[in-house]
């Protein structure tokens, strides 16, 4: 089994699937029946993370990961948390900041000799 951002593929693949359900439901806000359609989704991503679960691995992936500890990047991780937190938030502000600016009331002069 290979390693993606040093985490297991099994892992990536829920991370992936509950940020889908994630997604979903907040898009399903705007339909007739939000309620449901969140449930749906998270019910088969539930499905989904219990058959993932409990697919026994094989023999040959059940063995130890043995690691050079010289040549580990223990850093990985906090890394990436870092990098999608910073990301998120640059997004975040950078839509608020456009939405602030487009929203902004443009006031009427009282008086006519200003303009």
């Amino acid at each position: 089994m290979g390693r993606v951002g040093g985490i297991g593929e099994g892992t990536l693949a829920l991370i992936v699937i509950w940020s889908i359900v994630a997604f979903i439901a907040v898009l399903a806000r705007g339909t007739a029946k939000p309620k449901l359609i969140a449930t749906v989704a998270t019910a088969i991503a539930a499905l989904v993370t219990l058959i993932l679960l409990l697919i026994p691995r094989s023999e040959e992936g059940s063995q130890p990961i043995r690691l050079d500890p010289d040549r580990v990047d223990v850093n990985v991780i906090p890394r990436w948390t870092a990098f999608t937190f910073l990301t998120l938030a640059t997004v975040l502000a950078a839509v608020l900041g456009i939405a602030v600016e487009w929203t902004t009331p443009v006031r009427a002069i009282k008086d006519p000799a200003r303009w």
